[in-house]
């Protein structure tokens, strides 16, 4: 009996870490404790200046602003890269920006990088960053406030549309890329276990109802724990949208894809790479990736 209680005890008392542990990871990073930042080659021939950008939380956004040695209208583009890692995921394509005369800005979110330790939300709460560095943009006596364009990687693109819908900035921006975007978070943990980590169905659903949920639940502090830009992808009524998916992502699911792309009614195009995963595409596919990008820029600014 002794035996029984004392492996009890100790399945209790693993499943309670586990949950904190995966609660930990979803709603605050790893990479903010173990990745640092530091400027790409490709970025080393630009002038890098270094920017704080302070939310009316008192969280500090780290970023870096980079000026176009071709721009001569005023173009500019704010780059937010996905989660769990920083703003240097997004340096091929800032070198492609700035090559093609934008000015580009882009930053840490929160808990991310050299940004302040904060919730990470799947870009509810991390609106409020690209709003800020939204305002920067505008602000800037280099930039036009009619020429400024947004690319968002995964949760970054959910923290664009969330602040084009929550701070009415359809008419802030010309245009938006987004880049192996989500319409929702739930079926993301389902579809990464099966085909990234190709764990058995059973095992699958016990790791979703009784650790991934409650860590969910626990760490969201009261509020709902999932992020759902679907909902609000009707906002993005004037902002044309250039959509870039990998067919075989195994983080995000094509139906979740396809969702988001359906509710979304505002001009739009979309990639579908046959090949592509969930990564940056212009890593694989550099030369389609900047014939296509250039096009849907130049048709727009």
């Amino acid at each position: 009996m002794y035996f029984v209680y004392s492996t009890l005890l100790v399945f209790l008392v693993a499943h309670l870490m586990s949950i904190v542990a995966v609660g930990f990871f979803i709603h605050f990073s790893w990479q903010k404790f173990f990745g640092g930042v530091r400027i790409p080659d490709c970025l080393k021939h630009y002038e890098v200046e270094d920017i704080c950008l302070t939310i009316d939380d008192g969280i500090n956004i780290s970023a870096w602003f980079m000026k176009s040695p071709v721009n001569h209208k005023g173009k500019a583009i704010v780059l937010v890269h996905g989660f769990n890692v920083s703003r240097m995921s997004l340096a091929d394509e800032a070198c492609l920006f700035l090559e093609n005369g934008f000015h580009v800005l882009m930053y840490d979110q929160r808990s991310h990088g050299n940004s302040s330790f904060a919730r990470c939300s799947f870009g509810r709460g991390e609106s409020a960053d690209f709003v800020e560095a939204l305002r920067f943009l505008q602000n800037h006596p280099d930039v036009d406030n009619k020429q400024i364009m947004a690319l968002g990687a995964s949760s970054g693109a959910a923290s664009i549309m969330y602040a084009i819908a929550q701070h009415d900035l359809s008419s802030d921006l010309r245009a938006a890329i987004f880049e192996g975007a989500f319409s929702r978070t739930q079926p993301i943990p389902m579809h990464f276990m099966k085909h990234r980590m190709n764990l058995p169905f059973f095992l699958r659903h016990w790791i979703y109802l009784f650790v991934l949920v409650p860590a969910w639940y626990i760490f969201s502090n009261g509020q709902s724990p999932w992020s759902a830009p679907v909902e609000i992808a009707d906002k993005l009524d004037s902002v044309p949208t250039f959509m870039i998916w990998g067919v075989n992502d195994i983080v995000v699911p094509r139906c979740a894809m396809q969702e988001l792309y359906n509710a979304i009614n505002s001009p739009k195009d979309v990639w579908w790479i046959e090949n592509g995963g969930h990564d940056l595409a212009i890593r694989h596919f550099p030369e389609q990736y900047q014939e296509r990008v250039i096009q849907f820029i130049n048709h727009y600014c």
